[in-house]
């Protein structure tokens, strides 16, 4: 169990040195082809960094270099065009494994699959008997040897809740009942709204919805809700305080968080008024040592957030007020982590004009040769990706 509550009782500041003891910066190389859109998402593969931006394709770099390799996919009408979250983002997901790149095509009825070269391999849709899925757009998926695992997050029950599925050939392998009740709980919807504020930071933007019964609800469709670690598939589920293990046609529990005070019941969680001093844990990264997370108190223009993170080998926990850490070994920007990489670093992003202001503000500072070196791009240039390593 992890105590939540009490360590947001005691918050106080920390910094990056307390759970990484290095950070390297990757300058991503801009050229006619390479060079990004707005709201820059990324996402570490191996050897690879690979980048999705406003209204473009998919985006290759070297990890080591910066170097730029490829796209992938393209913005079109034609079977091969990419769907986008409806702001012009593109979401995509990659086997942790073989490194097939995965991305919704339009319509939102079949992935599309691609070598990270850019090579197109066809598409696949879930094939059920008896269940019509209309739309893959508020799902998310992990991926891992050709296999795909779909979380639904619209908490409809005319969708299936979890599923698995051939990414070859797309026969169902094993489904799960839902945990949660069908969403909305009555009322229809007044008032839809996408907004971005610190969930763009963390790779997407958040739907809101108010219906007439003056009931409120939020998806966060890219919010990482499955993933896999040392062989398990883990599931966390909104406003659930549980970490699941998917096993077959079930979920067993792994862990849990003890919320104490703050804890945001869930047959509370369509309520507004009953927001304010409830704590939603929206965002979990795990590697190795750490389990990384983002919180949030109250919802609309009341809402905050915070950050922490668990030490899985002594079970300390940190949680402190935003989500910007103070990078204490480099004495340089602060870093809002987005990802967890492949090889299990912490990944950020950061782009050049704030790189600007930051050093019109401490020109005084003595910097590193490697800080230096990102004072001098220009503001044009792609942004810098952040690799941190745990300790």
């Amino acid at each position: 169990m992890i105590d939540i509550g009490s360590a947001m009782e005691s918050r106080k500041e920390f910094s990056i040195s307390e759970f990484a003891d290095n950070i390297s910066y990757v300058a991503l190389e801009t050229t006619d082809n390479s060079i990004l859109g707005d709201h820059p998402d990324v996402v570490v593969w191996n050897d690879k960094i690979i980048v999705s931006s406003l209204n473009q394709p998919l985006k290759v770099f070297d990890k080591k270099t910066g170097h730029f390799c490829n796209c992938i996919g393209h913005i079109g009408d034609d079977p091969e065009g990419l769907s986008s979250d409806g702001q012009g983002n593109i979401p995509f997901w990659i086997d942790n494994v073989n490194g097939t790149v995965y991305l919704r095509a339009l319509g939102n009825l079949r992935l599309l699959r691609y070598r990270l070269d850019g090579t197109f391999l066809g598409s696949v849709m879930p094939v059920f008997n008896n269940l019509e899925l209309k739309n893959l757009f508020f799902y998310f998926f992990h991926i891992s040897n050709d296999i795909i695992t779909a979380h639904n997050k619209t908490w409809n029950d005319k969708h299936p809740y979890v599923f698995s599925f051939n990414a070859i050939n797309g026969d169902i392998l094993d489904t799960i009942p839902s945990i949660v009740q069908p969403f909305p709980l009555g009322g229809e919807i007044s008032y839809y709204n996408y907004g971005t504020s610190s969930y763009n930071n963390n790779g997407g933007g958040v739907y809101h919805f108010i219906f007439s019964n003056n009931r409120t609800a939020r998806i966060v469709p890219n919010n990482p809700s499955v993933w896999e670690y040392n062989g398990q598939i883990c599931l966390k589920e909104s406003f659930i305080d549980t970490i699941y293990s998917i096993q077959g046609h079930s979920l067993s529990p792994r862990l849990i968080f003890d919320l104490g005070k703050w804890e945001w019941p869930y047959e509370k969680r369509f309520e507004k008024d009953e927001s304010q001093g409830r704590i939603s844990i929206s965002y979990i990264l795990e590697n190795e040592h750490f389990f990384y997370f983002i919180l949030h108190t109250g919802l609309y223009e009341k809402r905050k957030s915070y950050c922490g993170f668990f030490n899985k080998k002594d079970g300390t926990i940190k949680i402190k007020d935003g989500i910007e850490i103070t990078d204490d070994i480099n004495n340089f920007l602060p870093v809002t982590i987005r990802k967890v990489s492949s090889d299990g670093e912490y990944i950020g992003l950061i782009q050049v004009y704030e790189i600007m202001e930051w050093n019109e503000k401490n020109k005084n500072k003595i910097l590193n040769a490697k800080i230096q070196s990102l004072i001098k791009k220009d503001v044009e240039d792609n942004p810098i990706v952040i690799l941190i390593k745990s300790i």
